[in-house]
């Protein structure tokens, strides 16, 4: 039996980074292709030194450029929370960008990311938004880990996000 869907060119081995994220333009309602988008961890060992990519041809980011000088990269970043995390860690935590404690004896596997994006050389100095920056949490869940991704619907003078899938 053919397939009608037409194939992504994606390996199914391919690996998802963790985070992952896309713009659509609702003017065109088009995909942004090419603006520069830069990761970084706000909290709680934060912020990192920031992971970086462009968007592809159908707006999407699919993986991240590791800075210069061994900085970690994302999946080591997560590893990292899940080593502190759990009943070998002996100190409450407490996330820098939240102020919440987590319980004694256990991390509480939260992250605090920002993506921004450089929406202004996109828009080529129209419009109102320079960059726009999402910040939102992760929370490593015992088990396992999930992906996040978070798509930007972006115009000259609005944007709005989501939790996608």
């Amino acid at each position: 039996m053919t397939s009608l869907i037409p194939s992504l060119g994606l390996a199914e081995t391919s690996k998802k980074p963790p985070i992952t994220c896309h713009v659509l333009n609702t003017v065109s309602g088009l995909p942004a292709s090419n603006i520069d988008v830069t990761l970084t961890l706000i909290g709680p060992y934060g912020p990192s030194a920031p992971l970086t990519s462009t968007t592809n041809s159908d707006g999407r980011v699919t993986s991240w450029t590791i800075a210069a000088g061994g900085d970690p990269s994302l999946e080591e970043l997560f590893n990292n929370a899940s080593d502190h995390q759990g009943p070998g860690n002996t100190k409450a935590s407490v996330s820098e960008a939240t102020g919440e404690k987590g319980p004694e004896g256990k991390g509480s596997g939260e992250m605090v990311w920002a993506l921004k994006f450089d929406v202004g050389k996109y828009f080529k100095g129209e419009g109102f938004w320079t960059e726009v920056e999402v910040r939102f949490r992760t929370k490593i869940e015992p088990g396992g880990r999930e992906h996040w991704h978070v798509p930007l619907l972006l115009s000259p003078y609005a944007y709005s996000t989501y939790r996608g899938s």
